[in-house]
C-alpha cells in the first residue's frame, strides 16, 4: 500500500532553478531515506574498457624503465639500470592489485 504512494523528491528551494530541474528530472536514480540503498555496480562502475586501458597503461608504465634508460644512457648497461627501476616501481607499488 505504501509502495503505491507516488513519490516527488524534496529539493533545497535555496538551490538554482537548473540544479532543482536536474534533480527532478532524474527521479528514477533517486532512492527513498526509508528504502536501502541499491546494490552497488559491479566493478564500482568500470566498464571492460577501462580495465583494459588499465592494463595497457600498466604494462606501458611497467616497461617504459627498460627500454628508455638503455637509449637514455646509449648503453648496453643501461638494461640492467632499466631493469632495476622497474623492479624498484614493483616494489613501492607492492606488486599488481
Amino acid at each position: 500500500m505504501a509502495s503505491d504512494i507516488a513519490l516527488r523528491p524534496v529539493v533545497d528551494p535555496a538551490l538554482e532553478a537548473e540544479e532543482r530541474d536536474l534533480l527532478v528530472g532524474a527521479e528514477a536514480g533517486l532512492v527513498p531515506a526509508a528504502e536501502p540503498l541499491p546494490a552497488p555496480p559491479r566493478w564500482g562502475g568500470r566498464t571492460a574498457g577501462d580495465a583494459a586501458l588499465a592494463v595497457s597503461a600498466a604494462t606501458l608504465c611497467g616497461f617504459l624503465p627498460v627500454v628508455a634508460l638503455p637509449l637514455l644512457l646509449d648503453r648496453r648497461p643501461g638494461a640492467v639500470a632499466g631493469a632495476l627501476a622497474q623492479a624498484g616501481v614493483l616494489a613501492a607499488g607492492g606488486g599488481v592489485g
